[in-house]
């Protein structure tokens, strides 16, 4: 499901896993033209566990949605500190920490040179918000003045950049910029201080962290860049089986040719002879540019978590059958979460 990062979108996509997890349709009000009952031909199959999202307001979301089914979730980004709550996310994991530890590496960073007046910007949201607020307090107790503090909307256009940067950059003696902002508001503000020629020295989030894309055109701006990372390694064997992809064999992903136009810069719909026309030869590897995401660990380690608990609930409700059972396809969400 692609939540196009947007938490209204995810929860009305949702919808269509809560379908499934329903046992039976309710026929009551149905009637055959012979006057027999109605009979399901179908019935979809049973969700048992969700991996997603990964921005934090869209795993709150979606989480309050699955609390009432029952389905567990497991997030391999979505580093809110509010999503620790038991009392409202009760059904919910991640494979990743809470803000609260990036906060205090960005607020040593601060420290270890010696910048105790500072601006920041953040995004609108639980992640963004949330993370500032962890910031904000840490910072009173560190010694650490905030100069100016920027929220930036969902819907903001360069017209708000541009404008909130210019209000920092008056704060002449604030020259250090924090940074708790989403990935796409990131890139955003890095444009908006190429546009003004702003200088700063920037203090990154993971929402940064160490994705290239977000200063390729922008060397300069960001030049010096500090940006905090969730440790993870790469995980072998990932980079070889993307290799081995290409848009006629991964036909089950359907975004995957629109990420292969993306990357190779062209078009799979034209001919051999036409410009920009796709190569049959060309694959996805390290020589060609194809980086590992940092955050490949975490979804592979939520998609395990998952496998070991479905073998190990096979192994308690089912163990004399080769495959799923019965009892395990009715069995309660909230067990198996536990």
């Amino acid at each position: 499901m692609d939540t196009c990062s947007k938490d209204t979108y995810a929860l009305n996509q949702s919808l269509e896993f809560i379908r499934g997890s329903l046992d039976a349709m309710d026929v009551s009000g149905l009637e055959c033209s012979d006057k027999r009952p109605p009979r399901v031909k179908y019935h979809a199959k049973p969700v048992k566990g969700v991996i997603g999202g990964s921005y934090s307001s869209v795993s709150q979301q979606v989480a309050n949605l699955f609390r009432l089914f029952r389905i567990p979730q497991i997030s391999p980004a979505s580093t809110a500190k509010a999503l620790s709550d038991k009392d409202r996310f009760e059904f919910f994991a991640r494979t990743v920490p809470p803000d609260t530890f990036q906060v205090r590496a960005l607020v040593d960073i601060l420290q270890v040179f010696n910048w105790s007046y500072v601006s920041a910007i953040y995004s609108e949201g639980s992640y963004g918000e949330s993370g500032y607020d962890e910031f904000y307090k840490l910072s009173q107790i560190r010694n650490i003045c905030i100069a100016l503090a920027t929220k930036i909307p969902h819907n903001a256009n360069h017209e708000f950049l541009d404008s909130a940067l210019r209000s920092h950059m008056k704060k002449t003696t604030a020259t250090t910029m924090v940074l708790f902002t989403r990935m796409d508001d990131t890139k955003k503000v890095l444009e908006s201080a190429g546009r003004l020629k702003a200088k700063f020295h920037w203090v990154g989030s993971d929402g940064w962290g160490k994705q290239r894309h977000l200063v390729e055109g922008l060397e300069k701006v960001a030049e010096g860049a500090i940006t905090v990372e969730l440790t993870s390694k790469t995980v072998e064997g990932f980079n070889e089986h993307m290799k081995s992809l290409t848009p006629s064999t991964n036909g089950r992903n359907p975004w995957f040719a629109e990420y292969w136009e993306t990357f190779f810069g062209c078009h799979l719909d034209r001919l051999p002879s036409q410009d920009l026309a796709c190569s049959p030869d060309r694959r996805l590897t390290v020589e060609e540019g194809f980086q590992q995401d940092s955050k490949v660990q975490f979804v592979v380690d939520g998609v395990f978590a998952f496998a070991h608990a479905l073998q190990a609930l096979h192994l308690s409700v089912c163990p004399s059958h080769g495959r799923v059972c019965d009892v395990m396809r009715r069995y309660d969400g909230g067990d198996f979460y536990r």
